[in-house]
């Protein structure tokens, strides 16, 4: 076999074994001297492997060091495998059910009977350190999953976590000590000896596997790092994100609310939040008319039967609402629009001259999360999706998918919406069940998109086994401030629904064709979208998109100064510029007010003001600096920048 290993500057060194060999013989073999100590784990084809793993077929290996990313996340793996080990040994009854890394540190989930409360993490925390001082060993088994089932007997969770994760009918564990058994979810390091900074954050309640179906267990969690100084950092970074989290700051300027008694996950808009989603609304329609869209609007509701013919009965009917029976017919609420605008094609014949037909929709979907997943407005389960899906013929679809690439980045440049990277999404070719089973369709449709990407010099990673079951797509990922992994757009070749639908259009030598479909999402649905926007502003919006884009303050209620406020009021509102007359309070406090609002502009309006027919104003972003202007002076100056979308 061969193999290609890249070093941290990506130069590659090939290599060739009549044999497996382990990632602990690479790294003696391959590694410069003076780096093995930093070597904590290796990948395999960009899938993260701890080095106790062989590779066995041609592949591309590169290792993992203490300073990336993924080897801060294998060392917060082995501490909560450590933390497993220490809450098994006070806690002998306890049922260790999956210990997880996250972007943030590590968490473990454990049944228990009795409720363990904060105070109870010094004791567990003192008895970690205590035992970090012998150096646990930490191995790694692969076995059959009858085998795994079968180490696992009295461990409910462990079971169903090993048949839900296995690959090719093999699943990894993890042993501390000698002692605890971990079925695994991540990579570890072989001792516990690195593991000397820690700290732990929090017991709280979490139902497994996040389904609130199922039973609550209780979660510890915590955060890691090789040095002291790093941990000190990285709980200052977390403390500080807590303020940029989207919950927060939709609270505090009343964006959005839920309420449990109208459902969970059901999202409500206040007005604030209104005036966001309307105006990215109106500019994301204008996008979409001048890349010559045509704007349609479907029922929230379609038949079981749609969902049959579409095949997403068969495939996503788990996200997918109970039907509503009524008069012998049965209803879902839908969780997607394809099949409708499917319809909308067929509702007349198709000549090649009508293609490509560009439908799009801002469509209200409901697709089912269980209520441990439920996130703020990132998962919800209604929503609003920023859809479209074009017919194309064959020859066409190069290019349409260029034309919807450079329309999704205008969009997001415009958004100041920083990508983090492009992912290709493929089928795993063993899979049978859950793709469509067309050889030939999917390596067409693959190698379509491959080529296209390779046209547009996109650097891309192929996601193999993350395809849609029709077809493969293309994401646009991004990163919240949060560390939120978050696909903002996509676009998807659809080679099946057509067939199924039986959508046709007559060609140049008058044969019956069947088009390509293409999904296009353009900022997915606006519920993630606003949520990454407050996390990525911290809920300082740009002028044009601001809920208030303007507050005016008088200085007191005098009846001339305000009637000069309601001059500029009504001014601004002329203009369509939204604005708003502060009056309640000292004129300290409403500015204080205005600034946590964090409205763009404040205008302080007092006598001077009145009697010279101008206005004082200063931004939100420099709040010292006050500036006067002409009334219809300022109008310009917001009109300006309300254009320029800055």
């Amino acid at each position: 076999m061969e193999v290609k290993i890249l070093n941290q500057q990506n130069q590659e060194q090939i290599v060739k074994f009549s044999d497996k060999i382990s990632g602990y013989d690479l790294l003696n073999q391959y590694a410069k001297e003076q780096n093995k100590n930093d070597i904590v784990a290796f990948s395999v084809d960009n899938q993260v492997r701890d080095l106790f793993s062989h590779v066995s077929n041609d592949a591309t290996v590169k290792f993992i060091y203490k300073q990336d990313q993924e080897g801060w996340k294998v060392l917060n793996y082995s501490c909560a495998l450590v933390l497993a080990y220490v809450v098994k040994k006070l806690y002998p009854k306890a049922t260790i059910a999956v210990a997880q890394n996250t972007d943030t540190g590590f968490y473990l989930d454990f049944d228990y009977q009795k409720q363990l409360k904060q105070e109870d993490l010094l004791k567990i925390s003192t008895e970690m350190s205590k035992v970090l001082q012998t150096k646990l060993a930490i191995t790694h088994s692969c076995q059959q999953l009858p085998e795994v089932l079968d180490l696992y007997k009295n461990n409910p969770f462990a079971q169903q976590y090993a048949e839900l994760t296995h690959i090719n009918g093999r699943k990894a564990s993890y042993l501390v000590d000698n002692k605890t058994k971990v079925i695994a979810s991540g990579v570890a390091i072989s001792t516990s000896s690195p593991i000397k900074y820690f700290q732990l954050t929090s017991v709280t309640g979490a139902y497994w596997l996040g389904d609130d179906k199922n039973k609550q267990l209780q979660r510890i969690s915590g955060i890691c790092d090789w040095e002291k100084e790093g941990l000190v950092a990285k709980i200052a970074e977390i403390e500080k994100r807590k303020s940029y989290d989207h919950r927060v700051l939709g609270k505090k300027l009343n964006i959005f609310m839920f309420n449990d008694e109208v459902g969970k996950g059901l999202p409500i808009f206040l007005p604030n939040g209104m005036t966001i989603k309307k105006t990215l609304q109106a500019y994301l329609r204008e996008q979409e008319f001048k890349w010559d869209y045509q704007e349609v609007s479907t029922p929230v509701l379609g038949s079981v039967e749609l969902y049959k013919k579409s095949g997403h009965w068969d495939h996503y009917q788990e996200n997918m609402f109970a039907p509503i029976v009524n008069d012998n017919e049965q209803l879902v609420l839908r969780p997607m629009t394809c099949p409708h605008h499917c319809m909308i094609y067929q509702s007349v014949p198709r000549s090649y001259r009508d293609l490509p037909i560009r439908l799009s929709e801002h469509a209200l979907l409901y697709r089912y999360e269980t209520s441990g997943a439920l996130t703020g407005l990132e998962r919800v389960r209604s929503m609003e999706l920023s859809d479209s899906h074009i017919f194309v013929r064959l020859d066409q679809i190069k290019e349409e998918f260029k034309r919807c690439y450079h329309l999704i980045t205008e969009v997001l440049e415009t958004l100041n919406i920083k990508i983090s990277y492009f992912s290709l999404s493929l089928r795993d070719p063993e899979d049978k069940e859950k793709y469509y089973n067309d050889d030939q369709m999917w390596d067409h449709a693959e190698n379509e998109l491959r080529e296209v990407l390779n046209e547009l010099k996109i650097d891309y990673q192929e996601m193999i086994g993350e395809a849609a079951f029709y077809g493969p797509k293309f994401d646009i990922q991004i990163k919240t401030p949060l560390g939120h992994e978050v696909t903002i757009s996509t676009i998807q070749f659809d080679f099946l629904l057509p067939k199924r639908f039986e959508l046709t259009y007559i060609d140049n030598k008058n044969r019956e064709m069947s088009p390509v479909i293409i999904h296009r999402g353009l900022i997915g649905t606006y519920e993630r979208f606003i949520a990454t926007l407050l996390e990525q502003t911290q809920g300082v919006f740009p002028l044009w998109l601001a809920f208030q884009q303007v507050a005016i303050l008088p200085i007191n209620d005098s009846e001339v100064i305000s009637q000069y406020t309601e001059e500029i009021h009504n001014a601004l509102k002329a203009k369509n510029i939204r604005s708003e007359i502060v009056k309640e309070d000292t004129l300290g406090k409403r500015i204080r007010l205005v600034h946590e609002n964090k409205i763009p502009y404040v205008l302080i309006i007092g006598a001077k003001e009145q009697q010279a027919k101008n206005l004082t104003y200063h931004t939100y972003k420099e709040q010292k600096d006050n500036k006067t202007l002409s009334k219809e002076e300022f109008i310009k100056l917001l009109e300006k920048e309300i254009i320029a979308k800055k």
